[in-house]
């Protein structure tokens, strides 16, 4: 697990660094506008710009994950953001701190 985890903070650090990078997309969540194999230009971004509609890469439980953002809400002066991939039924709330990138 140190590894993965060595390369996740490897990877947030990279893509913060105002430099666009390429992510291969694995998996059907954000069928049909992102498909498997496909690869997925990721941008640096400023968090709080961050709106409704946009596909976002962010670290969840140690793994990247490309889903679009569907409702932002604050809370105690947090932003939370409501995510989701196109082709799940499922959405959950991620902290705008785990965004790594705008694709």
């Amino acid at each position: 697990m140190k590894d993965k985890d060595k390369l996740i903070k490897e990877a947030r650090h990279f893509f913060l660094q105002n430099t666009t990078n390429i992510l291969r997309i694995s998996g059907r969540s954000m069928y049909p506008a992102l498909q498997e194999g496909w690869n997925a230009q990721i941008f640096p971004v400023n968090k709080r710009s961050l709106k409704i509609g946009d596909i976002v890469v962010f670290d969840i439980n140690g793994e990247l994950t490309v889903h679009r953002i569907v409702g932002k809400i604050r809370k105690d002066d947090k932003i939370y953001l409501l995510q989701k991939g196109d082709n799940e039924s499922r959405h959950h709330f991620i902290g705008e701190d785990q965004v790594i990138g705008k694709v």
